[in-house]
């Protein structure tokens, strides 16, 4: 009650510059919270906002499943000022700061020895000064198996202990947490203390900026004495969902503020320490942040047409608390986050519901209770840790769990098929014909320093209605699934032997759509059981005649271009040397006849028989293995040579699906492989073996498929022991990929033509090479890519892709940095004889001309053009933003951190068409701005 005290006292503070003098308390009251969504148009006059480092992934997301081998690479818009602070960054609960290396404003993490932790984790980006952390993003990470998971719940809002008004000088000492920006708008996390020295400074690479070699990439630094809680968002609970922060909601305005420092709670699920039994402590935080955001001005010309609104004022408010009681070795932690929209189709149910959607819903929340070896959750939970049965399946459910034994563990789960929002189904099981029940028991067979070896044995029960997600636009069919699954992973004593071994067998059928069954002519009562066989029903074909309507053909008229387009300048031809290729053996391909069971007799004429759709019920399996060669050989000084050998195998059959996993059925993969740490260089070898049509089905095309890749990274410093910053860091990667069809499929039946039959060859290059100095950074890269059809009648039919690209970055200090850019490519098809041209300058500058308030500018233009004159297009932006940051402090002394922002942007576009003679030129300017504080 006091808190919410606070808020309307610095709401009226705010409002008094508004209000005027001589208004009576309780005017001035009103008039501060109208101020709320008033005041911040005139604020945005005279206080304007400061942008923030926006941070987006390069090679994933919620949706890709990397390998644990593969690279993380992070992409900043600009480097924070030395009086920003320092970037930090955690993988799930490790700092792998000093293992990242900055290539132009790209952050690369190549895992090297020691592969990325398998399952669903998180990638977390602190902003680091005086000991005060601020988290900037969070993104979810979901790794391929390769080694043990932390446990089998994995709930998605951990729940955040007290954090009192006033801070004691220990207290301070602490790094609070700071709600998360941008893209993440929910769950608070707190990193571990560490000293100063520890955290590197990204604006000076690792792999270049110090005189000491760097640790390997392979050995992130772990921090054992406090780790950051694992946190996870709401992506993460609902992988579909877009973000209902406001940041989200904004419409991609810029800047996002520094939300309400925060201190986060341990994780429900890890074990927490006893406390003596007369320790009774209940804590409850709420939190509001409060976004508006404002278009003021659109203006289009030439062919731009306006769009539905150009001008608004919207506002959108994101509500909660947490709450905790602990009492001896109980405790019960909630959660709660709600939003409020004042634009309908904001909503978070809009495109379920539509006008009907509420504005003001929840957005999601759990409540996680423990009692001993006792632990019960509730809300937005994730569960399952089988990747081909039941893999870390998010919604709305229950979960309990049980420890029998220290070394045996049982737990089960109850949650709705379809990912939910809102207030209704609060729990989640108020439809059990679209619920997904699952059961696991594991045991722990050796236990040693590495994690030992543990046995998981799954049983899991699905059915989904013909529904999609509440914010997936999607056609869904109706599902059912249920199976059992057994997995063994874990690392040898050593810890240089990790394998992850898993089976799973599934029986899974589409029943009936009962709305298809009553429009069958009365057969209401055709309504199978659920594996049973489903009735085929048909319907004849009744159609109107179609009435053509006659062509009136329109001569063409051709207006004159103005200003005409000059000639592109007559280049040399590219000679290629001829590519040879070891040719992949294979079994003749033979046409197949239509086998005896598809065809029936009707009256005497030979038909293709239709059966309907039956139960199936098939099997997948997976092994992957990895084995340390060489570990931290020592090769004098610090040199050190690390090698890895890896494989992995799987075949999942024709037909296998389960409602707890993605997979994709009918297939057969080998993978082999090694990584490489030398000196600092790391060498990444990959070969992969495709197969699919296990079953030599005679309908469906069988194709074989090879994949090479290889990736070399190679710090001169490093390598050399040297501190010369003329030495570059150099990065090559090559790929091949070779596909062939190794059948012709029935063409009666399939439609197939021989001359269709897929054999083609990819080859792809890549080089770059940057050099690291104090002010000034500079970085080249270039690519390849071939493709080579050589299936009949479409030998010619060749592509090749060059690219250039050029960077260069100067920062003479902290308020100020400029960075230029080149792109230049050409795309050549060899069939038509036709070469693409496309060059892109770009400009980008960053200013903080003032404290607090910075200006960005950015500067793009695109040109294309052919070689035989045959189009033009030309696009041009321009964005101009001004940013301010601030912070409102109080009566009591509680701060609330905000920020406002006023931008502005143009952006043109030319397109002509010289073979048709039609072009179009359209001009768009917008001037937008928006505020937020969080209480």
């Amino acid at each position: 009650m006091l808190r919410v005290i606070d808020w309307l006292r610095s709401l009226t503070d705010c409002a008094a510059n508004f209000a005027g003098s001589g208004v009576s308390e309780m005017k001035l009251l009103t008039r501060g919270i109208l101020s709320l969504l008033l005041a911040p148009l005139a604020c945005l006059y005279a206080q304007l906002a400061a942008a923030q480092v926006k941070i987006q992934p390069s090679n994933f997301n919620e949706k890709v499943i990397v390998q644990p081998t593969d690279e993380i690479r992070l992409t900043l818009d600009r480097l924070p000022a030395e009086e920003e602070g320092k970037l930090t960054i955690f993988i799930g609960r490790t700092d792998v700061t000093s293992q990242f290396r900055l290539v132009g404003t790209e952050l690369i993490y190549q895992p090297g020895l020691f592969p990325l932790p398998s399952g669903a984790t998180q990638v977390t980006v602190y902003l680091v000064k005086d000991n005060q952390w601020q988290e900037i993003a969070q993104f979810p990470l979901s790794v391929a198996p390769q080694k043990q998971s932390d446990g089998l719940i994995q709930p998605n809002l951990p729940s955040e202990s007290k954090q009192p008004d006033a801070a004691t000088p220990a207290e301070q000492q602490q790094p609070p947490t700071v709600e998360p920006t941008d893209r993440q708008s929910t769950d608070p996390s707190q990193p571990p203390e560490q000293p100063e020295a520890s955290l590197p400074d990204l604006d000076k690479p690792v792999t270049n900026g110090s005189n000491q070699p760097q640790p390997e990439p392979s050995q992130p630094t772990q921090k054992p004495a406090q780790e950051p809680p694992k946190k996870t968002t709401q992506s993460d609970s609902i992988p579909s969902k877009p973000s209902t922060s406001a940041a989200d909601l904004s419409n991609s305005f810029q800047p996002q503020p520094p939300l309400q420092p925060q201190s986060p709670a341990p994780d429900p699920i890890q074990a927490q320490p006893e406390t003596p039994s007369s320790d009774f402590t209940i804590t409850f935080k709420p939190r509001m942040n409060v976004t508006v955001k404002s278009q003021f001005l659109e203006q289009t010309s030439g062919n731009a047409p306006p769009s539905e609104r150009p001008t608004f004022t919207d506002a959108t408010v994101e509500a909660g608390f947490e709450a905790e009681i602990s009492r001896g070795t109980f405790n019960l932690q909630s959660r709660f986050s709600t939003l409020g929209v004042t634009f309908q189709p904001e909503a978070l149910r809009f495109a379920e519901l539509g006008e009907n959607a509420p504005r003001f819903d929840l957005s999601e929340y759990q409540i996680n209770a423990k009692w001993g070896p006792v632990e019960f959750a509730m809300g937005h939970l994730c569960y399952g840790n089988h990747p081909f049965l039941l893999s870390n399946v998010c919604s709305r459910g229950v979960t309990f769990k049980v420890n029998l034994s220290d070394r045996i563990d049982l737990s089960i789960n109850s949650m709705n098929a379809t990912s939910l929002v809102g207030f209704d189904n609060f729990f989640g099981l108020n439809d059990f014909s679209n619920n997904i029940t699952a059961a696991t028991l594991g045991f722990q067979l050796i236990k040693n320093d590495f994690g030992g070896i543990r046995l998981e044995a799954t049983v899991m029960d699905g059915k989904r209605k013909p529904i999609g997600d509440f914010n997936v636009g999607e056609v869904v069919d109706a599902e059912k699934s249920r199976g059992f699954g057994f997995r063994l992973f874990g690392t040898d004593n050593s810890g240089r032997l990790r394998m992850d071994v898993g089976y799973a067998r599934s029986t899974f059928t589409n029943p009936p759509d009962r709305q298809l069954i009553d429009a069958g002519a009365g057969v209401d009562e055709l309504v199978a059981d659920e594996f049973e066989e489903a009735p085929f029903i048909e319907e004849p074909f009744v159609g109107e005649p179609i009435i053509e309507q006659p062509i009136l053909e329109q001569p063409i008229v051709e207006p004159p271009l103005d200003p005409p387009i000059d000639p592109l300048p007559v280049e040399q031809p590219i000679v290629e040397a001829p590519i040879v290729e070891a040719p992949i053996v294979e079994a003749p391909i033979v046409e197949s006849p239509i086998p005896e069971e598809f065809i029936e007799e009707t009256n005497g004429t030979p038909e293709i028989q239709i059966v309907p759709v039956k139960p199936v019920t098939k099997s997948a399996f997976y092994a992957d293995v990895s084995y340390d060669v060489l570990k931290d050989v020592n090769l004098g000084g610090n040199r050190t040579l690390s090698l890895t050998l890896n494989g992995r195998y799987e075949r999942i059959d024709p037909q296998f699906q389960s409602l707890g996993a993605t997979v994709t059925a009918d297939q057969m993969r080998t993978v082999v492989g090694f990584n490489a740490s030398i000196s600092g260089a790391s060498i990444q070898f990959q070969q992969e073996w495709l197969e699919d049509n296990l079953a030599n089905v005679p309908t469906i095309l069988k194709t074989k498929t090879r994949n090479t890749t290889l990736n070399v990274n190679v710090p001169f410093q490093n390598v050399l022991g040297s501190t010369s910053r003329f030495l570059p860091v150099l990065n090559y990667s090559y790929q091949r990929v070779q596909q062939v069809g190794a059948n012709v499929p029935i063409p009666d039946l399939s439609g197939f033509d021989p001359t269709e039959i897929p054999n083609q060859i990819n080859q792809q290059h890549q080089f770059g090479v940057q050099w690291l100095f104090d002010e000034l950074s500079l970085s080249y890269q270039f690519s390849s890519s071939f493709q080579d059809n050589r299936q009949p009648s479409r030998e010619n039919a060749d592509f090749l892709n060059l690219s250039h690209q050029l960077s260069f970055s100067w920062q003479p200090s902290p308020q100020f940095q400029l960075t230029l850019g080149y792109n230049w490519s050409s795309a050549e098809s060899k069939e038509e004889g036709i070469t693409r041209f496309n060059s892109s300058p770009t400009v980008g500058l960053s200013w903080e001309f003032l404290k607090n308030l910075t200006l960005a500018l950015n500067y793009n233009f695109t040109s294309d053009r052919d070689s035989r004159n045959q189009s033009f297009t030309r696009a041009i932006g321009l964005e101009a933003i001004l940013t301010w940051r601030f912070t409102i402090f109080s009566g009591s002394g509680t701060q609330f951190p905000g920020s406002a922002f006023i931008r502005y942007s143009r952006q043109s576009n030319l397109n002509r068409d010289n073979v048709f003679g039609f072009s179009t030129d359209s001009t768009l300017q917008v001037i937008n701005a928006g505020l937020s504080i969080s209480f």
